[in-house]
């Protein structure tokens, strides 16, 4: 193998471009996940918020999600998401909302089953 110092040369600048370019897509990366996460709600908080979750099987699960206004009863598979039901009960959300810890699963879903028999 020879030496050749146009082949150096070029093995440098080809390189030296190869790093160049690597950089600027780290970067532009970078700067990108800096504009998207500050692009969340103006006023720092969540929207949505996972009040509960609880496995029924192995990839099945059923959540409490809660959303603006209302609670969210959804199954969740492995490639699915289905909503099961929905808490319009405003006081039961406001309760629920304002539960600092996080509830067990159990528990809302005794309060919500015992709200829906007495209307």
């Amino acid at each position: 193998m020879t030496s050749d110092p146009e082949f150096t040369t070029t093995l440098v600048k080809m390189l030296g471009f190869l790093l160049l370019m690597a950089g600027g897509a780290a970067g532009v990366l970078l700067l990108f996940k800096r504009v998207t996460r500050s692009a969340g709600p103006v006023s720092g908080r969540q929207l949505i918020n996972v009040l509960s979750t609880r496995p029924l099987a192995p990839k099945k699960s059923i959540a409490l999600i809660q959303v603006p206004g209302d609670i969210l009863v959804v199954g969740i598979t492995g490639d699915n998401l289905t909503l099961l039901s929905k808490i319009e009960d405003q006081t039961l959300v406001a309760e629920l909302s304002a539960q600092p810890t996080q509830p067990t699963f159990s528990n809302l879903l005794n309060r919500f089953g015992s709200k829906s028999t007495q209307d």
